[in-house]
């Protein structure tokens, strides 16, 4: 009851307000090979803080700062009868760092939750 009587009377930030996002990546062309590299960093959702008094502030503070990097290539195959066939290899997460997405404080959250650990994910394409 008392967030609701915060949030009556004062300005709050929305659970997904974060001060900055950003991605980057760059990919090239080698032969048939097309490597990858992707780096997304975001100042991190909003979490409650707690005031001088002792009270909660919904959605006052912020979680750290995240970073992720991912890295992966695609390979062409031109066989005779499976023109475009293509393999894919991804590493989501690379350095595997433990992020948190939000720590269940905030309005409406409940629950917390984290950044994907390090994966490893292959795909076959046979474009028709």
């Amino acid at each position: 009851m008392a967030d609701y009587n915060y949030i009556n009377s004062h300005s709050v930030y929305p659970d997904h307000d974060q001060e900055f996002t950003a991605s980057a990546g760059l990919s090239w062309q080698l032969n048939e090979t097309s490597p990858y590299v992707e780096v997304i960093v975001g100042s991190g959702l909003r979490a409650d803080a707690t005031a001088d008094d002792g009270s909660n502030i919904p959605n006052g503070a912020s979680l750290p700062v995240y970073d992720n990097v991912n890295i992966g290539f695609e390979q062409t195959f031109k066989f005779a009868d499976l023109d475009h066939f293509k393999a894919r290899f991804d590493i989501i997460n690379l350095f595997d760092q433990i992020w948190q997405l939000r720590d269940g404080s905030g309005i409406g959250v409940g629950a917390p939750q984290y950044g994907a650990r390090r994966g490893f994910y292959g795909g076959l394409t046979w474009e028709f």
